[in-house]
């Protein structure tokens, strides 16, 4: 399936008409590799740093732009290198060669996943291309032209016609190139310096005949929701910011996935900070990762027009490990019962504030996911509205960011009905939708970071159905407006802004796009706020993967835009309304 960010260049002259489709010159379009990695002078993959350091180490890029080859004027690959002149000011060479596009097909998400070697060879008979990197200059792009080598391709076994093109670069054995060369790639667990300061590979590709409108492919283009690079997004009011809808996306997203949901649409993001979840060993070391990468993914957010709501999942409690081992319940009523954990909260968000500040206008702070207590259960913990004030006043003390504030139980709406209204300004309460887990879960087994206290294993459910959940009987739109109620009310009655931070179903789910619809129809009538759960987090709620019932290491991407994308494309474009 093709992930493509497509940028009209300079090259385009002409008229951006809504769809953005593009009369005048030739455009050329712009993709970012699909997979891209590195691997050292044993050919195993290199996690730490992205380096070519002599002519044993390797970078391996597969792009899958959907374009058929002999339909291509001209492609030129463009590698960001992350260098200081004063470093090695001699110039090297870096040989682009052909590798098979299948052999790349089965990679994991992330190289960190892959855990073996890789050496595939060159494919025979395609010749190869050269970038020559001028050492007297600083970072910056460096590029080649490579349409000979994709061209030639076609006759290469394992490449078809339309779509894959694979590269491995190399650099060359003159003996007077010293320094490493630095890029990047798309691995959460690269921190280096060198990652974060650098840019993606790109492909950038003129089509023949490429006058008029461009074609609309499958994951799409910039162009097809031309959304400003600087979204009117208010003044840091939550009364002057604009309907919001999106995604939510994980703790280490980065510039790749802010341009890449705003080229399906859309115009925010939730980023899921969860040091507990994502590092139960070291939640204290992790939560100090995410503050220092902060900063510049909400630059890099605000560059691609994405608005970001920064969302404490949960404190970077230090003893969450021995807690989670007493049993599922213990580590979270341990946080709702222990004075120290509200001390935590507080200092978790007053630092965050602190560090947004420079991103006024364009951010939302969440306070808390999914507040839970099975003990309070069906209500919100008992501590929480009081609590939740307190992190409230510590935050206006340094800032006046909009602060969202999750009122539960969990990811249930019931707590609406008795939960008070919040003392201050800019304040937006959520909500979260899975209702029926029955169906929305059906298939999930492993429970692990959730607060299902059982799995779901029956698969082939159809929506509308009968489900038991909250009280059993026929789901359908109706029964999802009879669920939310206790927010509706609450938002009537009060004035109040809501916002659904997450809502989605398991990929394999029967009618899965007619739920999503569903859901959405609601929040737009009610004229709430939204981010799809969830973008590149996990293949379950993946509307890039197929339907097929699969476990993570089988899970494949769809071929095509799916009825899930299709409906979620939908309903994004209205932010280019």
């Amino acid at each position: 399936m093709s992930r493509i960010k497509s940028r009209i260049t300079s090259a385009t002259i002409g008229v951006i008409l809504f769809f953005g489709m593009p009369f005048g010159l030739a455009a050329a379009t712009e993709y970012v590799p699909i997979s891209d990695f590195y691997t050292d002078k044993n050919a195993i993959v290199a996690v730490d740093n992205r380096l070519l350091v002599s002519a044993t180490h390797r970078a391996y890029l597969l792009f899958e732009p959907g374009v058929a080859a002999a339909d291509i004027e001209q492609a030129t690959l463009k590698m960001h290198l992350v260098h200081h002149k004063d470093n090695c000011p001699e110039p090297r060479d870096i040989t682009v060669s052909a590798i098979s596009a299948e052999a790349m097909k089965d990679i994991p998400e992330t190289a960190a996943s892959i855990g073996r070697g890789f050496a595939p060879p060159p494919l025979s008979g395609v010749p190869s291309a050269t970038l020559t990197v001028d050492g007297s200059q600083d970072s910056r792009y460096w590029e080649t032209d490579v349409t000979g080598l994709i061209r030639a391709q076609l006759s290469g076994e394992g490449n078809p016609s339309t779509g894959g093109f694979a590269f491995m670069l190399a650099r060359t054995s003159d003996a007077r190139q010293g320094a490493p060369l630095r890029f990047t790639d798309r691995d959460p667990r690269n921190d280096s310096s060198s990652a974060r300061l650098g840019k993606p590979p790109v492909l950038l590709i003129r089509k023949k005949n490429d006058i008029g409108p461009t074609a609309v492919s499958a994951i799409n283009l910039e162009s097809d929701f031309p959304l400003p690079i600087s979204m009117p997004f208010g003044n840091g009011d939550v009364a002057t910011t604009p309907r919001l809808r999106g995604f939510t996306v994980r703790f280490d997203a980065d510039e790749k996935n802010f341009r890449d949901a705003r080229a399906l649409g859309a115009n925010s993001v939730r980023l899921m900070l969860s040091p507990i979840t994502t590092h139960a060993s070291n939640p204290v070391g992790a939560w100090q990762k995410m503050l220092e990468r902060l900063p510049s993914q909400l630059e890099a957010a605000r560059e691609n027009g994405i608005f970001v709501v920064v969302s404490l999942f949960s404190p970077p409690m230090g003893n969450y490990r021995e807690l989670r081992a007493a049993g599922k319940n213990a580590w979270a009523h341990y946080l709702w019962r222990e004075p120290g954990e509200l001390e935590l909260m507080k200092k978790q968000a007053v630092e965050t504030a602190r560090l947004i500040k420079p991103f006024a206008g364009h951010v939302w702070l969440e306070l808390k996911n999914e507040p839970l207590d099975w003990d309070d259960f069906p209500s919100y913990p008992q501590n929480w509205p009081d609590w939740a004030q307190r992190l409230i006043n510590a935050v206006r003390e340094i800032s006046d960011v909009p602060i969202v504030v999750q009122v539960g139980p969990g990811g249930l709406c019931w707590g609406f009905a008795t939960f008070p209204v919040l003392q201050g300004d800019n304040i937006v309460y959520s909500v979260h939708n899975y209702q029926p887990h029955a169906y929305t879960h059906q298939g999930v087994k492993n429970l692990e970071g959730t607060d299902l206290k059982q799995a779901y294993e029956k698969i082939k459910q159809p929506w509308p159905g009968q489900f038991g959940d909250s009280g059993g009987g026929v789901w359908d739109a109706a029964r999802l407006r009879k669920e939310l109620a206790p927010a509706i009310e609450f938002a009537r009655k009060n004035k109040a802004r809501i916002y659904v931070g997450e809502f989605g179903v398991a990929r394999w789910a029967p009618d899965a796009a007619q739920y999503l619809r569903d859901n959405i129809e609601l929040f737009e009538e009610l004229g709430w706020d939204w981010t799809y759960h969830a973008f590149r987090e996990s293949h379950i709620w993946s509307f890039e993967h197929n339907e097929e019932y699969s476990t993570y290491h089988d899970a494949r991407r769809a071929d095509s835009m799916n009825d899930r994308g299709k409906i979620l494309r939908q309903y994004l474009s209205r932010n280019a309304q």
